[in-house]
């Protein structure tokens, strides 16, 4: 499975590489949507944008888990916004995470801080509170100072803004000069980073959960696609993530095959609205993903494995995009009859229409008076897979009819009778003209 986290100042220094597991900057409005869109198992949120942009929103956490997306947060934002989604699913970490929990902390001024440029890391440049509590109760704790001085640094510490509070700022600020040096004297080997540690646990436990491959996660609740939903969505679903290296050169490669792009990208378009709802839905899932196998020869849980390294993905994202496909299909199959004039238009404005009229006309005259349509043929299944398999012979195509009824509908057609019908009058129509088949698209 894949997951990215969203991480900035709260661990600037913290490097690992993990191939499963993409590193994103502080996250703001429509990235959780995005990371959900793009097939991420799980969403790691540390670290988000406040000020300059507009800040993660919860309905973009309640879509991903929806989705059967995993959403954890811990150590600055991420806490908060485990606290407050908690009871729809959102799962959060680390102590800081525990102190918005249980009510000690309360705003979210307690995480906030400063930080520098991303070409620079996103190093922090002031002191979040949650470091200040957590560095002055080590200190009482180990008895550098006493609870009164500690209560006085927590004090004065609350009425710096959060941008200024560094600890420099801080000790100048202390009445004490007494509190001010005990304070000097323990900060040099005494300082907690609690925001830095609970971001590594984090980081580390999705690091394990990739390793051992988790379900997707079940919602039990109902996305209500409410109007500001649908206003966020179409302000943030025209904007993805930046492609890997990787992915822009396999654009390249494909590009240079016009026609199998422009499928790809008409193909990818229409499923883009498509794909709401959970990923998992059961034996479906599993059946969709033995049948990929099937089509690819993947019989092993080896070869499987491999092709998925080899592809870039893993199991869930596979499943999501499968269950995605599998809706496509049910949608354009369900819109056949309302789409039947634009398709229709698509052929004149290809200049196929008069041509497939003109073969069409010239099969019901020489079907006249032996006209499958007019006489009840033997519907049996074997004789209408036998006209598949002659008709995927003549045209030189691979296509996968194991559900007659599903080939029915894929074509637009009503039911297997249908189909029959079409393929015996192709069949017919061939056999007696020696007709190979219908001229479009061959201009």
């Amino acid at each position: 499975m894949r997951a990215v986290i969203f991480l900035g100042p709260s661990c600037p220094d913290l490097g690992f590489d993990d191939p499963m597991v993409t590193v994103r900057p502080p996250a703001a409005a429509g990235d959780i949507y995005r990371a959900a869109r793009r097939g991420f198992a799980l969403i790691g949120l540390i670290d988000g944008r406040f000020e300059d942009r507009q800040t993660v929103q919860h309905k973009e956490i309640l879509y991903a888990l929806s989705r059967g997306v995993h959403v954890w947060g811990g150590a600055s934002m991420g806490a908060l916004r485990a606290v407050e989604c908690g009871p729809y699913g959102m799962r959060g970490f680390g102590d800081i995470f525990a102190l918005y929990r249980d009510g000690v902390i309360d705003g979210d001024h307690e995480v906030a801080v400063s930080y520098g440029p991303a070409d620079l890391g996103y190093p922090a440049l002031s002191e979040p509170m949650v470091n200040v509590r957590a560095t002055v109760a080590s200190a009482v704790a180990g008895g550098c100072i006493d609870a009164g001085e500690g209560e006085e640094i927590l004090s004065t510490a609350s009425g710096i803004h959060y941008k200024d509070l560094t600890w420099d700022a801080l000790v100048a600020r202390l009445n004490n000069p007494e509190t001010r040096n005990k304070l000097n004297a323990f900060l040099p080997h005494g300082r907690v980073d609690l925001k830095a540690r609970d971001a590594r646990r984090m980081v580390e436990a999705v690091q394990q959960a990739v390793a051992e491959t988790m379900r997707p996660f079940v919602a039990d609740f109902e996305l209500q696609p409410t109007h500001h939903w649908r206003g966020f969505v179409e302000r943030f679903a025209q904007t993805e993530d930046r492609l890997s290296e990787e992915d822009a050169l396999v654009l390249d490669e494909v590009r240079l095959d016009p026609v199998r792009y422009r499928e790809l990208i008409l193909r990818a378009f229409a499923r883009r609205d498509i794909g709401d709802g959970p990923i998992d839905d059961g034996p479906q899932t599993e059946r969709r993903l033995d049948m990929f196998r099937g089509e690819l020869g993947l019989a092993t849980a080896r070869s499987f494995d491999d092709w998925l390294a080899a592809n870039r993905t893993d199991r869930a994202c596979l499943s999501a995009f499968l269950t995605r496909d599998g809706r496509l299909d049910e949608a354009l199959q369900e819109s056949a009859d309302a789409l039947a004039q634009d398709v229709l238009d698509e052929l004149r404005a290809e200049d196929d229409y008069g041509p497939l009229l003109e073969r069409a006309q010239a099969k019901s005259s020489a079907l006249a008076g032996r006209d499958p349509a007019a006489m009840p043929p033997q519907f049996a299944d074997f004789d209408l897979r036998d006209l598949i398999a002659w008709f995927c012979r003549s045209r030189r195509i691979a296509a996968d009819f194991d559900d007659l009824d599903d080939a029915a509908r894929s074509l637009g057609l009503s039911d297997r009778r249908a189909l029959h019908i079409l393929l015996r009058r192709e069949f017919e129509y061939a056999r007696l003209t020696q007709d190979g088949g219908p001229k479009v698209g061959a201009k």
